[in-house]
């Protein structure tokens, strides 16, 4: 948000929601929701703050997190009344938003409209393995983990990848040292988002892959195995087998 405000020389009506803000965003106009101690009040307090940030006619709305059927309403709405919106829900992907908010029991023509539903991004922390200690996955053939990078990949994969290490002063002994995000961006059109809410999932991921040339969370994790940042295991650990296709 705060790059989006500065990209726009802090000419755009920002306007959150946040239940409380994590963290300050010079040029917006932040609403807590911290005055409810139950749940169901908080909600509550929640939703009005919603309903009241619409009426001010913001350029676009940011809202913490998505929890409930009648947020999700409140932010549809500001959605088809031309509002940029954004925000957040608990969803294992980028494809799994959508079968979230219709869980939620969110009206299926907004679901597949993609002038409402512009984009959805997807986000994990990933170990980074430790550069000091790292193991070349070329060390350890007989590993089950590099036999299935092998077969995935061959011999580029073999000569690219690494293992975590048994760790060294430099990673505190843990062979590994910081975090990287893995992210998975998803810009659909109408035929991907026809085709997941109709439980065609697979012909949806295949058309995303193929015809919109998306990439999965997996396909950006194993670009940052190959680059050396994350070791094969912590891939597998996050994404499945390396020589099998994501599931959603």
């Amino acid at each position: 948000m705060i790059s989006l405000l500065q990209e726009r020389n802090y000419e755009l009506n920002l306007i959150t929601v946040e239940d409380p803000p994590e963290y300050p965003i010079p040029g917006a106009r932040q609403m807590p929701v911290t005055n409810a101690n139950t749940e169901a009040l908080k909600e509550q307090e929640f939703t009005k703050a919603l309903a009241a940030s619409l009426r001010s006619d913001p350029d676009m709305l940011m809202i913490g997190e998505i929890r409930t059927l009648s947020s999700a309403q409140l932010a549809f709405k500001g959605a088809l009344s031309g509002h940029g919106v954004w925000s957040t829900l608990h969803a294992n992907s980028s494809p799994a938003v959508i079968m979230r908010f219709r869980d939620m029991g969110v009206e299926t023509f907004k679901l597949i409209d993609p002038e409402i539903m512009k984009g959805m991004v997807s986000q994990r922390l990933f170990r980074r393995v430790c550069p000091y200690c790292r193991v070349p996955v070329s060390q350890n053939p007989d590993h089950p983990t590099v036999q299935r990078l092998r077969k995935a990949y061959g011999d580029f994969g073999m000569e690219q990848a690494f293992l975590r290490g048994p760790g060294c002063s430099e990673c505190g002994g843990n062979g590994c040292k910081g975090r990287c995000v893995v992210g998975e961006i998803l810009l659909p059109d109408a035929t991907f988002l026809n085709l997941l809410v109709n439980g065609e999932t697979k012909k949806a991921i295949d058309y995303w892959t193929g015809d919109l040339g998306g990439r999965t969370m997996k396909d950006c994790a194993i670009e940052r195995m190959l680059n050396g940042l994350i070791d094969a295991e912590e891939v597998e650990r996050w994404c499945g087998l390396l020589d099998e296709r994501p599931i959603y």
